[in-house]
């Protein structure tokens, strides 16, 4: 089964990091969002807005895109591999400074403020879960933490998704938001407090947009009492670093009148909007620029509850990437397809994952071949170790000029049930569904 996750913003990047995209050697800085081709910390805070609203209108009905939230959950890791043995990856292992594989299937993994899995000398996070072999993602009790140590998030996840009681906590130990997600989704009242204990606000979740029930300033004065009054708040964009404030208006939980969307660290308006009752009436821009609304919300997704086992290209916010080619060409286009072609002529192979890990010895010499395979195949582990180490025409990729090939770590799942797709390189699919919303 695939499990669908949040959508993921850099789903165009192997599109528009493409050969017909560049010249000579691929190659693309990192911005805030961690890919590569999408300089995303050179926008500005409405243009990036801009730019999600257009590309989730290409996945989704307009009445289903609240349902943007998941995505397939796309398994591809440019990591720096610490080297195993040469056929198979130990039950313990670190894969460079980015994961470690502990014992009992306990995953240790680094975050940026993004959601995204990044180097630990710059993440913002880390954390520590079962590893969810169905689903390639987390199971069971999740739990994030600063990078003092300190815990910062908590919750049970099943079937790769959030489910059960979760709690965010700051630095001091205080509970920060409290409540209970089903299946991915907030749901019910959540309650929130400042970092001295006092109540802050309680939202009340059964849609997409949740009721405002109440709402204290720092001092203890309340401004919305019983889903009316004035609300003042932020919210985080879909793997932002930093929040949007927002206020107005609430008539029985809902937005009503003009509310206003600004930027949080200057307050400078990006845009209004007007509500009756909930209902959206239209917006304006600063700008003056065509409104592609609503852009406000009460509540986003926290990167936290967005962190996926997903990829990472090897570097920092601000790295120079030369990314990894075969013949040529971007793995996606070139290397996994053939891979992909190759084991589906392998005899009826079990439903299973593997784990697939390239290490260079020169930049463009493959050295040792990790494969490790879920149902421990070893078979079907030798077959894909065996056609791998055979090809030539490699190109390592590097982070910032380094001497040292960075290596590749990447995700095969084995599935009858995904028909055309039941050979699926994570990465690939991905590449391949974005490239067909544009043609």
């Amino acid at each position: 089964m695939i499990y669908w996750k949040k959508f993921y913003p850099d789903a165009l990047s192997p599109l528009l990091c493409s050969p017909a995209a560049t010249s000579g050697d691929v190659r693309g800085n990192i911005g805030e969002y961690q890919g590569c081709r999408i300089l995303l910390k050179n926008l500005t805070a409405m243009a990036a807005l801009h730019f999600f609203s257009s590309l989730k209108n290409l996945y989704l009905n307009t009445s289903d895109q609240y349902r943007l939230k998941k995505i397939i959950l796309l398994f591809a890791i440019f990591i720096n591999l610490k080297p195993a043995s040469a056929q198979t990856i130990p039950a313990t292992f670190s894969v460079g400074a980015f994961l470690q594989v502990l014992p009992d299937d306990t995953i240790k993994v680094w975050y940026g403020c993004n959601g995204l899995i990044t180097n630990a000398k710059c993440a913002d996070y880390y954390r520590i879960a079962k590893a969810d072999t169905a689903s390639l993602g987390f199971s069971g009790v999740v739990r994030d933490y600063d990078m003092s140590g300190k815990l910062i998030f908590k919750v049970p996840m099943r079937n790769g998704m959030l489910n059960g009681p979760g709690v965010f906590y700051y630095a001091n130990g205080q509970v920060k938001e409290a409540g209970n997600y089903v299946n991915d989704e907030r749901n019910g009242v959540w309650k929130y407090y400042y970092s001295n204990g006092k109540d802050q606000k309680t939202f009340d979740f059964h849609a997409d947009t949740p009721l405002i029930m109440s709402y204290f300033n720092s001092d203890g004065i309340a401004f919305v009492k019983n889903g009316n009054g004035y609300y003042t708040g932020d919210f985080f964009g879909d793997y932002n670093c930093s929040p949007f404030s927002v206020r107005g208006h609430v008539v029985n939980g809902r937005m009503d009148g003009q509310w206003e969307f600004t930027i949080n660290e200057t307050l400078q308006l990006l845009s209004a909007e007007t509500y009756d009752k909930g209902r959206y009436l239209g917006g304006f821009s600063r700008g003056g620029e065509a409104y592609l609304g609503p852009k406000i919300k009460i509540s986003g997704y926290y990167n936290h509850e967005q962190s996926l086992l997903d990829e990472n290209h090897g570097g920092c916010a601000g790295d120079n990437i030369s990314f990894c080619q075969f013949n040529s060409k971007l793995l996606v286009q070139e290397f996994y397809p053939s891979l992909i072609k190759k084991i589906k002529t392998y005899p009826k192979p079990k439903k299973q994952w593997m784990i697939v890990g390239l290490n260079f010895d020169k930049p463009n010499r493959l050295g040792d071949v990790n494969v490790y395979s879920s149902r421990h195949d070893t078979t079907l582990t030798r077959f894909v170790y065996n056609y791998i180490k055979g090809l030539r025409g490699w190109e390592a990729s590097k982070v910032s000029g380094r001497t040292k090939p960075t290596p590749i770590l990447f995700m095969i799942i084995i599935d009858d049930r995904l028909k055309d797709d039941r050979v699926l390189i994570p990465a690939e699919y991905k590449s391949r569904q974005a490239a067909a919303q544009f043609k």
